[in-house]
């Protein structure tokens, strides 16, 4: 828990530094909530009903800074689902609280902060799970960007979202560019649970 400490304090820090200087902008509240009912239905397992929740809570000091949060149900890292009438049915957890800044030339987040990209990639991460570190995206010349992720990758139990230094190391640079309005191209380079990985990844995107 020491390691939460520290990331609290250092977010009340930063909070104050921005309140004291009076940005540009008056501080703003806003949230979004997603909420999804379904029937799994699969040959290999019992049929269940399930309901997932998402919320996103964010507080702007300003243009640029922001305190971003993330709640959501299920009961371990890539697992967001509660089961009706089952031993899972109540489970929601904070998974990720972070500061964002945000301009023209990119972004850096610091603190429980989203897996890559907010989705799910080649690496397998879940959208829903969380990275303990730093992200920094850099915009570059003729529409390319530089992403830099250094980090612990979150331990695979919700409950433990907080609990930060005892998880596995997480590394990424990724440089990804435009070729045009329908092509585009990433590559990267991954250190995730002890293992490195080299990524490519090129779309054409319909007319």
């Amino acid at each position: 828990m020491r390691g939460l400490a520290v990331l609290f304090c250092v977010v009340l820090i930063v909070m104050a530094f921005l309140t004291n200087n009076a940005l540009a902008s008056s501080p703003s509240f806003a949230h979004k909530l997603d909420v999804q009912v379904r029937y799994d239905n699969r040959s290999n397992r019992p049929s269940r009903e399930q309901y997932r929740l998402r919320y996103y809570p964010s507080f702007s000091f300003s243009e640029t800074w922001s305190l971003n949060s993330f709640v959501v149900t299920g009961d371990d890292f890539s697992s967001s689902h509660n089961t009706f009438g089952g031993d899972t049915v109540d489970h929601l957890y904070a998974r990720r609280l972070y500061l964002r800044h945000q301009d023209n030339s990119g972004k850096t987040e610091f603190g429980i902060i989203p897996t890559y990209k907010g989705r799910v990639s080649s690496t397998g991460l879940s959208k829903d799970g969380w990275i303990a570190g730093i992200r920094h995206v850099r915009s570059l010349k003729n529409n390319s960007a530089l992403e830099v992720v250094l980090g612990q990758l979150g331990d695979p139990q919700a409950s433990e979202a907080f609990n930060i230094g005892d998880e596995d190391e997480y590394i990424e640079i990724e440089y990804s560019a435009r070729m045009g309005e329908r092509h585009s191209y990433e590559v990267s380079v991954e250190r995730i649970l002890q293992g490195s990985f080299l990524r490519t990844e090129y779309r054409v995107s319909p007319k």
